[in-house]
């Protein structure tokens, strides 16, 4: 598409844009043209947010995406699995019920080889 992607700065120039917009303000108000001036200082096209971000620490500006998004693998832990009893382990409808997981966790770990149906005593 030709729709502009966007830029994620680092979080040092981030708090440094932050520090800028403190020191040209007189809290609460953010004058007219201050934003677009730290903008134009620091290369940018614009600067959101900042008037809301005068009350907020400039701690909130650091980047929260960095290890904090994406699809989280559920976990189940074997000591678990061996814990039930033969009879109430029979079939996946059963082990997850134990377990608490869904049965569709159950049977892809099972497909990944993560257990096996018989184990060799």
């Amino acid at each position: 598409s030709n729709r502009r992607k966007r830029t994620f700065h680092t979080d040092d120039i981030k708090i440094a844009i932050y520090l800028e917009l403190l020191a040209k303000t007189h809290p609460p108000v953010l004058h007219r043209g201050v934003s677009r001036e730290v903008a134009h200082k620091f290369e940018l096209c614009s600067v959101y947010g900042g008037k809301d971000r005068m009350l907020v620490e400039y701690l909130d500006v650091i980047n929260k995406l960095v290890k904090n998004c994406g699809r989280k693998r559920i976990e189940i832990d074997t000591e678990a699995i061996k814990a039930i009893p033969l009879r109430e382990r029979t079939t996946f409808q059963d082990l997850a019920n134990a377990l608490g997981k869904k049965k569709s966790t159950i049977h892809n770990r099972f497909k990944e080889s993560y257990f096996r149906d018989h184990p060799m005593i």
